[in-house]
């Protein structure tokens, strides 16, 4: 397999998509899978550019989505409880 040449530019672009639209998706994987995907490079080629600029989330950050997401949905519970209660 021929290695690819992408430009600075065009991979400092990829990584700052990366960086603006991660937290959206349930796991930082998924995200550069798509990005990755959508910009005709390897999930692997791009998680390296990640790691090389420092950028790459943590392990926990899929953790800590998920905890953010049961906030929200307990934080709307109590609202609700709330509402009733009156």
């Amino acid at each position: 397999m021929r290695a690819h040449r992408f430009s600075a530019e065009f991979r400092d672009e990829v990584i700052k998509e990366f960086i603006t639209t991660w937290e959206s998706y349930s796991h930082p994987t998924k995200a550069a899978t798509t990005i990755a995907c959508e910009n005709g490079i390897g999930r692997s080629t791009l998680e390296g550019w990640l790691r090389q600029e420092g950028v790459w989330p943590a392990p926990r950050a899929g953790r800590i989505l998920e905890l953010e997401q049961e906030v929200r949905r307990l934080r709307a519970k109590v609202e609700e409880l709330k509402k009733k209660a009156v």
